[in-house]
């Protein structure tokens, strides 16, 4: 199981590094797209430097909490059965946050993007 567990860990560390450099590769073109075309260049860099700051901290600040406590998790050998409760603890939070903008943009249209 301690063998499953650190592969397990070690392609999901992976697996977010490939994620996050894809993330900054098409970070412009994301932004590009999602904007009406009325936009000109200076509402689009705008957009791109203030959208979603709010989110972005929310995440990065529980991703770090999340990543200390797996790391702890992994240097003082707990119990596999404390991976789960760590990670519900740390993405379920974001993963709302993240629901409830998409609501408020697409479906109730409270938050303007």
């Amino acid at each position: 199981v301690q063998q499953s567990v650190i592969s397990a860990r070690f392609m999901t560390t992976f697996g977010h590094f490939i994620a996050l450099l894809v993330l900054f590769s098409t970070i412009d073109n994301n932004i590009n797209l999602s904007l009406p075309d009325s936009y000109s260049d200076e509402d689009r860099r705008t957009a791109a430097n203030t959208a979603w700051v709010r989110l972005n901290v929310l995440q990065i600040f529980f991703h770090f909490v999340g990543s200390i406590f797996l790391s702890w998790l992994i240097t003082s050998n707990w119990n596999y059965k404390a991976l789960w409760p760590i990670v519900i603890a740390c993405n379920l939070p974001t993963a709302l946050y993240e629901i409830c903008i998409l609501l408020g943009v697409h479906v109730f249209k409270v938050i303007i993007y």
